[in-house]
């Protein structure tokens, strides 16, 4: 069995192609989030952790499922499998796709898992994926633009109810919650903050973010501070210490190192080693 690699804290997406021989294995290592998985060969059972029935998907069928990695899967006859992982990150572009699903969207027990057969079209596309991984063609920035070309692909040939229950994980009650978080996040100070910003106590509001994201909101949040303030020392004329203060950093220690843990540099030599990278590029 192929293992993925550690994700970088903010790295999209993953492809993966599993061929897996018979008995118990797990999938979606160092992910968390949601996946997307179609089997090309073989059949595999899913042994769901929320004390729903374990449900069968079988060749050429698809499903998404939510990762809490990691989630195991009973292999009867050898089978190879792909698997698209990506975060609950919803952009915008994708939130106004899947938002038009919402009113055809029947609520659901989440272990329930709508398996849907693939047309000619997505196997087409998942085995150029399988193709493109076996040959090493392997990026963030491709992996994220087929997770994109594969929900057009979805929308463009299946109807919308089939849709609606098939992207249940992404567009369920949580939606809004999740669009609150990400629209929110940045301005508060921490956890208990945003549960303010949410009004809901801390610990409700904790176990809510766990529900919908599978992962500590203080986790998610760290990541994506990190994301955001890389982005902007990497591409920002604005000053280290101007930055430090918009990301509420008491001192410019404190911000130092943060950096250093996050990074493993500082922040004036993350932005030194960019500027001589763009140097380097511009000759």
């Amino acid at each position: 069995m192929q293992k993925p690699e550690s994700s970088k804290p903010w790295r999209k997406c993953v492809w993966k192609s599993y061929r897996l021989e018979t008995g118990e294995h797990q999938l979606g290592e160092n992910m968390q989030g949601i996946a997307i998985v179609m089997v090309i060969k073989g059949a595999i059972r899913f042994l769901t952790k929320t004390g729903g029935v374990p449900f069968l998907l079988n060749e050429y069928e698809v499903c998404m499922v939510s990762i809490a990695p990691p989630y195991k899967v009973m292999i009867q006859k050898e089978t190879h499998l792909l698997m698209c992982m990506f975060h609950l990150d919803i952009f915008p572009f994708d939130r106004d796709m899947l938002a038009t699903l919402m009113p055809f969207c029947k609520k659901r027990e989440e272990h329930d898992y709508l398996v849907i057969k693939a047309n000619e079209t997505i196997q087409s596309f998942f085995l150029l994926m399988d193709n493109y991984i076996q040959k090493g063609l392997e990026s963030d920035l491709l992996f994220d633009v087929k997770r994109q070309e594969l929900f057009l692909l979805l929308f463009a040939t299946y109807s919308t109810t089939e849709l609606a229950s098939f992207f249940y994980p992404l567009i369920g009650e949580g939606l809004r919650f999740k669009e609150f978080v990400i629209s929110n996040h940045i301005k508060a100070k921490n956890v208990q903050h945003l549960a303010q910003i949410a009004n809901l106590s801390t610990s409700g509001f904790i176990k809510k973010f766990v529900r919908y994201f599978n992962e500590s909101p203080y986790q998610w949040m760290l990541r994506h501070k990190a994301k955001i303030i890389l982005e902007e020392i990497c591409t920002s004329p604005t000053s280290l210490k101007e930055i430090a203060y918009k990301y509420n950093f008491s001192t410019y220690q404190h911000f130092r190192e943060f950096c250093k843990m996050q990074f493993d540099v500082t922040p004036s030599k993350l932005r030194e080693s960019k500027k001589e990278e763009k140097e380097t590029s511009d000759l």
